[in-house]
C-alpha cells in the first residue's frame, strides 16, 4: 500500500514540463487486451475551418459529444467555396509510423482524410478519399494512400513533413460525420 501512494505522489508530482506536452498523449484503454472500456477524443485538440476562410459560403460546426466529435454543416461550391474541416496539428512523425487510423460513422457521403505539410501554400493540401457509413468503422489509411489532392498532381505525401491532419468535407453535400478516434499508427 505504501508502494502505491509513493508511486501515485511520484506520478503526480512530475512537473508537466518533464512529463512532456500533456496534449500529445495517447489516450490507450483495455481494448488493446480484448476489454470494452471507451476512448475518448478531446475536442481542445482540433480546431474547425470553413470555405469563409475564402470567402466560400459553406457552414458547419464542430461538436464536442464527449465520447465524440462531430463536424456538421452545408458544404457548397457556390462562390468558389466548397469544404469545411476540422483538423488538429501535429509533431513530427517518425519514420517507424505507416498510416492513420480513424473510427468514424456518418452520413453514407465521401469525406477526405485530410493532410498538410507545414511548409506548403494555404491552398495545397493531400488527401484520401473514404465514406463514413451510418455504423461505427474503423480504417486505416497508409500514408501511401494519402496523394497531392485536387490540383491533377499525383505526388504522396512525405509523413515527416505533416504539420496538420483531419477530415474534410468536399464540393456540394450536407456533410454529418462523427470521429471517435483518430491516431497515427
Amino acid at each position: 500500500m505504501i508502494k502505491l501512494i509513493w508511486t501515485t505522489v511520484f506520478l503526480f508530482s512530475i512537473p508537466v514540463s518533464q512529463a512532456s506536452d500533456i496534449h500529445d498523449w495517447d489516450l490507450i484503454t483495455d481494448q488493446v487486451m480484448g476489454g470494452k472500456s471507451e476512448a475518448m477524443i478531446n475536442i481542445k485538440n482540433w480546431n474547425y475551418v470553413s470555405d469563409n476562410v475564402m470567402g466560400g459560403k459553406s457552414s458547419g460546426a464542430l461538436t464536442d459529444n464527449k465520447k465524440y466529435i462531430s463536424m456538421q454543416g452545408n458544404v457548397t461550391t457556390q462562390n468558389n467555396g466548397g469544404f469545411i474541416m476540422v483538423r488538429k496539428k501535429v509533431k513530427k512523425i517518425s519514420s517507424d509510423k505507416t498510416g492513420v487510423r480513424l473510427t468514424v460513422r456518418g452520413n453514407g457521403e465521401k469525406y477526405i482524410l485530410y493532410a498538410k505539410t507545414r511548409r506548403s501554400f494555404p491552398w495545397n493540401f493531400y488527401g484520401a478519399e473514404f465514406v463514413a457509413n451510418d455504423e461505427w468503422q474503423t480504417l486505416e489509411i497508409p500514408f501511401e494512400n494519402i496523394y497531392a489532392f485536387g490540383y491533377g498532381s499525383q505526388y504522396k505525401v512525405k509523413p515527416s513533413s505533416l504539420g496538420f491532419l483531419g477530415v474534410m468535407a468536399y464540393g456540394d453535400l450536407d456533410a454529418q460525420i462523427d470521429i471517435l478516434n483518430f491516431e497515427i499508427y
